[in-house]
């Protein structure tokens, strides 16, 4: 009886030994016994020969092992949870890196700027809702429903900054590595740092606003807040574009950038990236500069007020009346494009600083004389314009920061009206005299590359 005894003793001692081995194991990888493989690749694949035989010792072990995972109190560990990866993610799996610092292909470099785009994309879609939303509170809004909104705005907030920096984070991995791409790496970050602050202002204004009182008076503050938080979206996606577009440079893909990248989706327009192609296709067929090439850049003053004032479904109607107004009013001067935000630009083939002046001052006179009507209301918009002419020795950026230095200076010096960069220094534009007719435009007709037939003479 004592040797029976002592035989099952022996046998449970030996059980309890198998069981904890089993259970360390378990723990030491995260409660999963698959190993991925390092290799040299930059992302790992599973390794199928070891999860098979982890499978197998598990089918063997059975529920012995969870029923005493339960009678010890050991915590169970759930099995991870399968995400749906972002493109840019996906991209990196698919791109089996070298050597740290390796160039990655086209479709992933623009796959990991796509990616931050969506984002922000999408939080200037929830944003716009909820201001579109906040702006018209109607009579049965209170106190508790100002409330509510700004609880809602602080949830995107939060949301919008964890996926926007999750797909920061993807794009860093691939680029910050780059010696070529450091400079697009800096402009983003500078982007996402400075929104960033802004967010985290505003969830502090929200967080310690007085909202009680007049619901109308509560939302037109909590609108402000809104409109400030579009501004930088906009600021941000400015500097993606920038960033894919330098990338592209760098890399010696820009001429051959898919159709998508080189035009502007709201507008129908040539982008930013068409915009560069079309100047470094200059350079290459003429590198002597034996054909005259300039550009216009023009800004729409007071953008942000009136995407404040109206909303921003109407700032985009605006901005797509503009460009329309824009491709018709060129004939056949030269491409225009959508710069960035409001920003538009004009290239004029074989025409001097001087006739490209001329060109964008009549267009500039006939956007102020033109009149946008939205609903029962009549919208006005003036444009702030700089002219520059190219040389060879120009790049895409001296001769954009030339332009850009002349509207800044038409802002500085009252707004609607041109200056001229002459390589040298900036100069107004005394207004010739046209005989000119403004143009009625119908907003809620507007889409993009909309016909000319919505646009009558004044």
């Amino acid at each position: 009886m004592l040797f029976l005894v002592f035989m099952v003793a022996v046998f449970n001692l030996c059980l309890g030994f198998a069981l904890a081995t089993y259970l360390a194991r378990r723990r030491s990888t995260g409660g999963t016994v698959v190993a991925w493989k390092s290799g040299d690749a930059a992302v790992g694949t599973p390794d199928l020969d070891t999860s098979a035989a982890a499978a197998e010792e598990e089918a063997a072990v059975g529920e012995d092992a969870s029923e005493v995972d339960k009678a010890e109190g050991v915590a169970q560990t759930a099995p991870p949870i399968e995400e749906t990866p972002t493109a840019a993610a996906a991209n990196k799996v698919a791109w089996q890196a070298g050597e740290e610092g390796e160039t990655p292909p086209p479709e992933t470099s623009q796959a990991t700027v796509t990616a931050i785009q969506d984002e922000v994309k999408r939080y200037d879609e929830q944003l716009t809702q909820l201001s579109d939303k906040i702006r018209d509170p109607g009579p049965e809004a209170d106190e508790e429903w100002v409330q509510e909104q700004a609880q809602s705005l602080l949830a995107v907030n939060e949301e919008y900054l964890d996926s926007r920096n999750a797909a920061h984070d993807d794009f860093e991995s691939l680029h910050r590595a780059v010696e070529t791409h450091a400079s697009a790496c800096d402009v983003i970050e500078e982007a996402m740092v400075l929104q960033t602050t802004k967010i985290h202002e505003a969830n502090d204004a929200i967080e310690g606003g007085d909202f009680e009182g007049d619901a109308k008076e509560a939302s037109k503050r909590l609108v402000a807040e809104t409109s400030k938080l579009t501004d930088v979206n906009d600021q941000v996606r400015d500097a993606l574009d920038a960033a894919l577009v330098d990338i592209a440079r760098q890399d010696s893909w820009l001429q051959e950038a898919p159709s998508a990248m080189r035009t502007d989706l709201l507008t129908g327009l040539t982008s930013r990236a068409g915009l560069e192609a079309e100047v470094a296709n200059w350079h290459l067929e003429d590198p002597q500069g034996l054909e005259q090439l300039s550009i216009g850049l023009l800004d729409v003053d007071g953008f942000g007020k009136l995407n404040e004032q109206y909303g921003r479904a109407v700032g985009d109607q605006v901005l797509r009346a503009l460009a329309q107004q824009l491709s018709n009013e060129s004939g056949d001067k030269g491409p225009v494009a959508r710069y960035a935000g409001q920003r538009f630009a004009m290239v004029f083939h074989g025409t001097d600083i001087n006739g490209a002046t001329n060109a964008m001052e009549e267009i500039r006179q006939i956007v102020q004389k033109s009149r946008l009507h939205h609903e029962e209301k009549e919208i006005r918009i003036t444009l702030s314009c700089g002219v520059t002419e190219a040389v060879p020795e120009d790049t895409f950026e001296s001769l954009l920061d030339r332009a850009e230095a002349a509207v800044r200076e038409a802002k500085r010096n009252g707004r609607n009206r041109t200056f001229v960069h002459d390589r040298k220094t900036t100069s107004p534009v005394a207004p010739p005299t046209f005989t000119l007719d403004g143009r009625h435009i119908s907003l809620e007709t507007m889409q993009p590359c909309e016909a000319a037939s919505t646009m009558q003479p004044q």
